[in-house]
Parts: structure tokens; C-alpha cells; sequence
């Protein structure tokens, strides 16, 4: 127990990440084997954004979700993603501001996603979400908000470099994470865009303080 518990100190957290997601996309399919039950409720019980259930308290359910995703596509886009933008901002900027930024930026997309389930700017205007129930699961809340922190340091480079700080970003593999997460955004059910455009405009934000 001892050198498995230094084994995994030993990891970079975007490596954490991306094993904690794997874990838990397996947690959801044994749930759903052992129990007899679908994968969506599967999902639902370990946490999915599931709107009616946060408007009702279960505000947990906006970091939980982060970690769960809706099928083997969806989390292996989500993990390749999070593995080309999470290792350079680790290197540059420390493992603690990674985590915090892929934390806070998706707990706010998740907020960004709830809001506009229950929230319609068309003619009705409030929708009840008892009536119009509304689940999302997915890191890619997170890791657009990864996007919008690595984009905005590299717009302000010169400031950056003023720091000592060296941003090594290959813009075409960045634009290939967005483009896939975009696609994912729009194919696989129970993934939200909301949450991407959420999380990456507080990424954007959070570069620009911290």
C-alpha cells in the first residue's frame, strides 16, 4: 500500500486526472452491470448534472459531474484533450493552479449548462426543470476552460515572458482539441456546449487574474 501510495505522489496531476476519470467511467459501468440498471441512471447516481436534482440542493453535482462521462468516445477525446493542455500548464505554471483552474472552470460550465436548462431567453422565458429535465456529464466543461487560460497567457505573452514563464503551445494540436471537443459537444447526447463555452470564457477570465 505504502509504494502504491508513492507511485501515485510520484504522477503529474494531469495524470491523477485523467486515472480518476478512468476509474470512475469504470465505477459507472460495474454500477450499471451489478446492479441491473441502465448506464444514464448509472451515471445519475454518481453524480450527472441532472438540473431538477440541483435546483432541489444537490449543488454537489456540479463539481461530480466533471468526472463522469457519457461513453468510451467521450472519454477517450475528453482524456487525449485534457493530456496535450494539462501537461503544459502544469510544467508552467505548477500542478496546484492545473487543478484549480480545471476545477473551478468546470464547476462554472456545469453552473453555465444548469442555468440555461432552467432559463430559456425565448418567449416562455422560466422553464420549470421538474417539467423539462436536463442531464450533462463530461470534462469538457473543464477542459475548455484549460483552453481559455492557456489561450489567454499565450495572447499575453509578453507579460509572461517578463515573468520567466515560456509557454510551449503547438496552436495546431489546440485547435484540434477544440475542434474535437466541439464535435463531441454537438454528437454525443448528455453533453452540453453551454458548458464548454462556460468553462472557456472563465478560463479566459482566470488568466487575465491569476
Amino acid at each position: 500500500m505504502d509504494k502504491l501510495r508513492q507511485n501515485w505522489d510520484l504522477l503529474q496531476m494531469t495524470t491523477k486526472i485523467i486515472t480518476l476519470c478512468i476509474i470512475i467511467y469504470l465505477l459507472t459501468i460495474g454500477i450499471e452491470y451489478f446492479y441491473q440498471t441502465s448506464f444514464l441512471q448509472s451515471l445519475i447516481i454518481l453524480g450527472a448534472n441532472v438540473n431538477y436534482l440541483i435546483w432541489n440542493g444537490e449543488v454537489w453535482r456540479l463539481l461530480s459531474a466533471v468526472f463522469l462521462h457519457g461513453n468510451i468516445i467521450h472519454l477517450f477525446v475528453n482524456m487525449y484533450s485534457l493530456n496535450n493542455i494539462g501537461n503544459e500548464i502544469e510544467y508552467v505554471f505548477g500542478k496546484w493552479k492545473l487543478l484549480f483552474v480545471f476545477i473551478l472552470t468546470g464547476i462554472l460550465g456545469n453552473f453555465v449548462s444548469f442555468f440555461f436548462s432552467v432559463w430559456s431567453f425565448a418567449e416562455y422565458g422560466f422553464v420549470n426543470p421538474l417539467l423539462f429535465p436536463h442531464i450533462s456529464v463530461g470534462a469538457s466543461g473543464s477542459i475548455f476552460g484549460l483552453l481559455g487560460y492557456i489561450l489567454g497567457k499565450k495572447l499575453n505573452e509578453r507579460k509572461l515572458m517578463m515573468e520567466g514563464k515560456f509557454l510551449n503551445v503547438d496552436m495546431n494540436s489546440l485547435i484540434t482539441v477544440l475542434v474535437l471537443n466541439l464535435f463531441i459537444g454537438f454528437t454525443v447526447p448528455n453533453i452540453d456546449n453551454n458548458a464548454h463555452i462556460g468553462g472557456f470564457v472563465f478560463g479566459i477570465i482566470l488568466s487575465l487574474l491569476m
